[in-house]
């Protein structure tokens, strides 16, 4: 839907034309943003006028977030997770005693037993469902230096370095 005038004249002679392809609102941004902040919690009106310095000046034509939005309800803020699957391969021993260099795509192709392996839970704690538990793996992953080189180094390599 429209909020606001929709120009009847577009053309480059219309009244609300300032340049063409620049059309001039008939709403400020703040009516509309009004709205926008109660929806977002926002509802006192001290706390209104910090956030939408100007919208005073339009108290005639200021939405509420009822003229925005008929259903739903605001976002909640989620918090910032701290818990992600490493993005370098590492080293596993398979159960035929074979090394291999795994990710957590792997890991998370077939949770089941992947995560049983020694080191896994801990470099994928997303995928393995261990995101309570803050522990460095025993794995030894795989780095490319800034020469290009590849070397294997674990998380006790990376706590002696100043990273």
């Amino acid at each position: 839907r429209i909020l606001g005038d929709y120009p009847n004249n577009l053309s480059d002679d219309g009244p609300l034309v300032f340049e063409p392809g620049i059309v001039i609102p008939t709403l400020s941004w703040d009516s509309i943003w009004n709205g926008v902040a109660q929806w977002f919690g926002i509802t006192n009106e001290d706390d209104l006028d910090e956030v939408l310095p100007n919208r005073n000046k339009f108290t005639n034509d200021l939405f509420n977030q009822n003229d925005l939005f008929t259903t739903g309800s605001p976002p909640s803020p989620t918090p910032p997770s701290s818990c992600v699957d490493g993005s370098l391969r590492f080293k596993i021993t398979k159960n035929d005693g074979k090394k291999v260099m795994r990710n957590c795509v792997w890991v998370a192709n077939k949770l089941g037993n992947r995560c049983t392996f020694t080191g896994v839970s801990s470099a994928c704690p997303s995928s393995c469902g261990t995101c309570d538990v803050c522990e460095d793996s025993t794995l030894r992953f795989k780095i490319t230096k800034s020469d290009g080189r590849k070397i294997m180094r674990d998380c006790s390599w990376v706590s002696n370095k100043n990273t």
